[in-house]
């Protein structure tokens, strides 16, 4: 089983999780397409390949164009990028991508999860509470 990740590009934030209200899930099934739960760090691995950057990643202007070829490839992002993905296999259907993905790319996973945990947190407050934290 393979589950996509998608990251939109903020120029405020940098990369983060999509919202609500754009056309891609944070988290979809690779095979249906549907909307899935984040997957578990333990249970998944990213999925490292010639096609992706040390991450992982795959970058597009839009969500319909990372399938389309593209000259150079995908693995490297453009200042027009806007959207980039990665798919994470199950570790049974891994077979030695745990060889291939080191513990610092397990690392920056968890890193990016609890940014956009966070972030999802802070959307939901409204301006007086985050002054009042200040």
């Amino acid at each position: 089983m393979s589950i996509y990740e998608y990251q939109v590009y903020s120029p405020v934030i940098g990369w983060c999780a999509p919202s609500p209200d754009d056309e891609c899930p944070a988290f979809a099934d690779k095979a249906t397409g549907q909307r899935c739960k984040r997957p578990g760090l333990h249970a998944y691995q990213v999925v490292l390949d010639d096609a992706s950057d040390t991450a992982g990643f795959r970058y597009a202007t839009a969500f319909h164009r990372l399938d389309v070829d593209r000259e150079g490839g995908r693995q490297a992002g453009r200042l027009t990028d806007t959207i980039r993905r990665r798919e994470w296999k199950k570790d049974s259907d891994a077979l030695g991508l745990r060889d291939k993905a080191n513990s610092a790319v397990a690392q920056w996973a968890a890193v990016d999860m609890l940014r956009d945990m966070m972030l999802h947190h802070m959307r939901n407050r409204s301006i007086t509470d985050l002054v009042s934290i200040g």
